[in-house]
């Protein structure tokens, strides 16, 4: 979290109240906002005189999610010290997640948890939501085996024969 510590100054402090009262964020939204005085832009092209401009958008991968998550956890240490260590490992759950299980299974409990933590504001980053867990890792870990399945015939589902005529 060193890295993002100085990075939650530039968050605003009407988003910085939203997330100390627990409400769900756009947790990409964060890069955006701290990277505004940034230049996110790269000339098009076409028209270099002009010097048309396309903002870049932030992918949302793991490494842009722990870059965000970081500069949340600073926001919330900022006014709850306490919260520190449940944020790391908090942090550390959704990484050991994203390690064993396929596609986007970490960010979808992630989003959930943080759904479930504003319906709840009395819930702690050191919790765990059961029920959301294995729901969204047992569908992950189905798909994965159900597309590694080798009597599936590559790039066609269960109907694939019925286009035969």
């Amino acid at each position: 979290m060193t890295r993002t510590a100085g990075l939650a100054n530039a968050i605003p402090l009407t988003v910085k109240e939203r997330i100390w009262r627990k409400e769900f964020i756009d947790i990409f939204s964060l890069l955006k906002i701290q990277r505004e005085g940034l230049d996110l832009t790269v000339c098009d092209k076409k028209d270099e005189d002009r010097r048309e401009r396309k903002r870049v958008r932030k992918e949302r991968n793991f490494e842009n999610w722990l870059d965000a998550f970081g500069i949340m956890a600073c926001v919330i240490v900022e006014k709850f010290p306490r919260c520190a260590a449940d944020l790391w490992l908090y942090e550390s759950k959704i990484h050991e997640t994203h390690h064993q299980f396929p596609w986007d299974a970490w960010l979808e409990y992630d989003k959930s948890f943080r759904l479930k933590m504003q319906a709840h504001p009395e819930m702690e980053w050191n919790e765990e939501d059961v029920s959301s867990y294995i729901h969204k890792m047992m569908v992950a870990k189905e798909v994965k085996s159900w597309a590694g399945r080798k009597d599936q015939p590559r790039g066609q589902g269960s109907a694939g024969n019925l286009l035969e005529i």
